[in-house]
């Protein structure tokens, strides 16, 4: 379900190092909240990018 987003912010993640995974999992949550709510019309982008 979330695996583009995860992916994504884990290879950021690699990137920036621990800081940088604590903000993105802070700055996320409210994303995969509205992911969730529009999970139908999000997967077509998610499964394209």
């Amino acid at each position: 379900m979330m695996g583009a987003a995860t992916q994504l912010r884990e290879t950021i993640g690699a990137q920036l190092g621990d800081v940088g995974q604590a903000y993105l999992q802070r700055d996320l949550q409210p994303t995969r909240e509205a992911l969730g709510a529009e999970r139908t019309s999000a997967r077509p982008l998610l499964s394209t990018s």
